[in-house]
């Protein structure tokens, strides 16, 4: 059930002439716009990929709302449902990324610990580098959860 290694390849921001190479059907950029990652769409439509695009932001000064996070989940599990092989990147291939990877894991029904150590696997330059980014998200979620709950419980 978390075993994405033939389906999802977590990764820095590819080199525009290297998208060829990545081996996928489709890149998933999760850059915001002032990263500029329009390049990244023209290079792979040039080779026929799909190419997704979610803007998202992890700053603690302006984390992006849970529905942007929740939007991009479902894009990426929809590929991945599809058969697609997904590239998926922001920037350095870190934060976004690895928290992206651990909600979808989430929403797949990985407990924490799983959810964690799988995007380790899949890119184990995370672990040393995400810090507290999982315990935001999982935060994030949460508060998205119980409203959404609370909602369902209102006559």
């Amino acid at each position: 059930m978390y075993d994405l290694t033939n389906q999802l390849i977590l990764g820095p921001r590819p080199k525009l002439k290297a998208i060829p190479t990545l081996g996928v059907d489709c890149v998933f950029t999760l850059l915001m716009p002032a990263e500029q990652p329009l390049g990244i769409e023209i290079a792979v439509s040039k080779v026929g990929l799909a190419w997704l695009w979610h803007p998202l932001t992890i700053r603690a000064s302006e984390l992006s709302p849970w529905e942007q996070w929740a939007e991009a989940v479902d894009s990426l599990e929809l590929a991945l449902t599809c058969g697609w092989r997904v590239y998926l990147h922001c920037a350095a291939g870190i934060h976004r990324t690895g928290c992206l990877t651990y909600l979808l894991l989430r929403e797949r029904g990985a407990n924490m610990r799983e959810a964690a150590e799988t995007v380790y696997r899949l890119r184990p330059v995370i672990c040393t580098e995400i810090g507290d980014k999982f315990e935001v998200v999982e935060s994030l979620r949460r508060l998205y959860v119980e409203a959404a709950q609370a909602k369902l419980d209102k006559p």
